[in-house]
């Protein structure tokens, strides 16, 4: 499973998040609208993870680092799927990779808001699911 190749990657719990800033950041610059919405309704200010990309050490952007292996699995997918199942399926990685860490309260010194907006990703994780259905 794609989660768990780039979770493998993923050195410590330490690294996650500059992980995932990288991935909301990539999507806030995406031209499909859902991917921007997902980005606006994850639990953070723009201002964090925004220019994320390259902003992080060789543990995150390296060869052997869970970006790299979040791009190679992305890219192989797109390849047989066509770019817009490719973001889709790239943004429902990130969201299962990231899962159990925020609903065990991990993380919390980065929200801006008090909770998931839940509905809001539920609207947007059905909107990814029908993209991939097509």
């Amino acid at each position: 499973m794609a989660a768990n190749r780039v979770r493998e990657r993923l050195s410590s719990q330490d690294d996650l998040i500059p992980f995932l800033f990288e991935e909301m950041d990539a999507a806030s610059y995406s031209d499909y609208i859902w991917a921007k919405k997902w980005t606006e309704f994850m639990p953070f200010d723009a201002s964090v993870y925004r220019n994320a990309m390259g902003r992080y050490s060789g543990r995150i952007d390296g060869p052997d680092g869970p970006q790299m292996a979040m791009v190679n699995i992305a890219f192989a997918f797109g390849g047989r799927y066509g770019t817009e199942k490719m973001v889709a399926f790239r943004i429902l990685t990130v969201l299962r990779i990231i899962q159990k860490p925020f609903e065990n309260g991990l993380y919390n010194q980065y929200r801006n808001r008090t909770k998931l907006y839940n509905e809001e990703l539920t609207v947007v994780f059905n909107a990814l699911v029908s993209v991939l259905a097509r």
